[in-house]
């Protein structure tokens, strides 16, 4: 039987009793129907996980007994930091479901001449907690203990300022040259995805001036969604994780 997985933002210590948020509890009680006496893992993002027997199941504030901490880690050796435009509907949410599940270490959500989505700082706030929950759910299911930075949104040239010492590639289906010529590295890869429609020949000039590395997937174009997925999974296939 799987053993569930909780993520608390709290600080976690191996011997003590922890009441639950009604969130959680209510999640365990009544979606998974726990009972006292199962078993779950419980994680704060920082790494490791504890685990912990319920003591007492109320779908408003379960009490949970913390056990032994183990310590092991499903992290990455790879470091990927994704910077990729805002897109409508789940779409954006699915890549970021599926880039914490394929191991990235932090995303960076950014703006760009052909991004078509709006938000006032009220809404952003809210999709910012929204996206955090994305990236806290995916590292329940998938076994992370360390959950992906995810920075603020930034227009694209600040994402292009910012300093890192990391090999910076962005996908452009004119380019001449693919993935297979970047090369292993110990800082890891930063990746630009555009919006439906790709960067804009300026914001191509503006990444090249930068210093970024333009690389294409192939003969075919590939949706917003797609895109960044094939690159992570191709790069931890050749210098991450993913046999």
């Amino acid at each position: 039987m799987r053993v569930p997985r909780i993520y608390l933002d709290a600080d976690i210590q191996a011997g003590e009793l922890l009441s639950l948020p009604q969130a959680q509890s209510n999640y365990l009680c009544k979606a998974l129907r726990m009972q006292r006496g199962r078993e779950l893992w419980l994680f704060n993002g920082r790494g490791g996980a504890w685990l912990g027997q319920i003591q007492d199941a109320d779908s408003k504030q379960t009490v949970v007994s913390v056990g032994e901490f183990d310590g092991k880690s499903s992290e990455s050796p790879l470091k990927i930091d994704l910077a990729i435009a805002l897109s409508k509907g789940d779409r954006f949410e699915l890549v970021l479901q599926k880039a914490t599940e394929l191991g990235v270490s932090s995303i960076r959500p950014i703006i760009t001449e052909r991004t078509d989505v709006k938000l006032n700082a009220e809404r952003l706030q809210k999709k910012h907690e929204h996206w955090r929950g994305i990236l806290i759910s995916a590292c329940e299911q998938c076994g992370r203990n360390i959950v992906p930075e995810l920075f603020p949104l930034v227009s694209l040239k600040q994402a292009l300022d910012e300093p890192s010492d990391m090999t910076a590639i962005f996908l452009d289906p004119n380019a001449h040259q693919s993935l297979s010529v970047l090369e292993q590295t110990d800082n890891g890869f930063r990746l630009f995805i555009g919006p439906e429609g790709g960067f804009s020949v300026h914001e191509a000039e503006m990444a090249v001036n930068a210093g970024i590395t333009g690389v294409s997937l192939g003969p075919r174009i590939l949706r917003t969604e797609t895109a960044p997925l094939a690159v992570i999974s191709i790069l931890q296939s050749k210098f991450g994780d993913l046999g």
